[in-house]
């Protein structure tokens, strides 16, 4: 099993931490849009250096899943088998005002200072922007049901709030708010068939076998935008097995709810 850090990240890869050999000093705020095609891109240039001709299957979970559709449409000698889960293959409207607020959240923080500041954790901009997307992550229902204190459970009002405060702080601890802003900046410009004239024409490049997983509770990648996914590699007559996962927990169930998607994976990659 392999992994690469993404192209713009702020855990080794070349991201807005990354001394400027120009000025000598962090690229900051000053660091480029950089696209999903971008980091497969460097990732191929890894994989080829490596001296890897070809994987055996290539999985991704949300994001994870933009990178794994982009690799198999741009290099689709290189593998025999992709797993999508929970993601779409462009951009959607309501992603991208999402993420904008997100993204004005952290840059009206006046200690963001233009994307110069002294430490990600000191941002109140940035653990705001952690929350909205947190709100995203899961389901209403999990919620209401984990935090509920009006139906006689142990719980308290504030325990939600507690929650939040808890995850945004732990997330900027360890993340970079200009690396978040470049990650999910390239969210935002994903589109597969960009300059394409149809769907067909773009994923008829794709000749792995491939296993698209949605969750009915998703309201980041939304079950429209999985159908839609579905719909598009069906058109370029891709050889594509799609499940819909049942579960409160949202988009983030891949992550939370383990054995059912261990499941699906195993018996696709067994034939079945």
């Amino acid at each position: 099993m392999l992994y690469i850090n993404n192209l713009g990240s702020c855990f080794g890869s070349t991201g807005p931490l990354s001394l400027n050999a120009e000025t000598g000093r962090p690229f900051g705020g000053d660091f480029p849009d950089i696209t999903i095609s971008d980091m497969t891109a460097s990732q191929k240039l890894l994989i080829d250096r490596l001296g890897i001709g070809r994987f055996h299957t290539v999985i991704g979970g949300s994001m994870g899943a933009m990178l794994s559709l982009d690799w198999a449409i741009n290099y689709p000698d290189s593998l025999d088998n992709l797993v999508l889960i929970s993601s779409s293959y462009k951009a959607y409207p309501a992603n991208i005002a999402n993420r904008s607020i997100q993204h004005q959240a952290i840059r009206m923080d006046a200690m963001w200072n233009g994307g110069n500041y002294a430490s990600s954790r000191d941002l109140t901009g940035f653990r705001l922007a952690r929350k909205l997307g947190l709100c995203t992550y899961r389901n209403a229902a999990e919620w209401n049901q984990r935090f509920n204190s009006h139906d006689g459970a142990d719980a308290n009002d504030t325990d939600i709030v507690e929650y939040m405060d808890y995850n945004a702080e732990k997330f900027c601890r360890t993340f970079d708010a200009n690396s978040y802003l470049v990650l999910t900046r390239s969210m935002d410009l994903f589109d597969v068939t960009k300059n394409y004239s149809s769907l067909q024409q773009w994923f008829s490049r794709i000749s792995a076998r491939t296993l698209v997983v949605s969750m009915e509770s998703d309201i980041f990648f939304t079950p429209q935008q999985q159908e839609e996914q579905r719909d598009a590699l069906y058109a370029g007559s891709v050889d594509c097995q799609c499940i819909s996962h049942p579960s409160q927990y949202g988009h983030d169930a891949f992550l939370v709810e383990k054995d059912p998607f261990t499941k699906y994976i195993r018996k696709f990659l067994n034939g079945l």
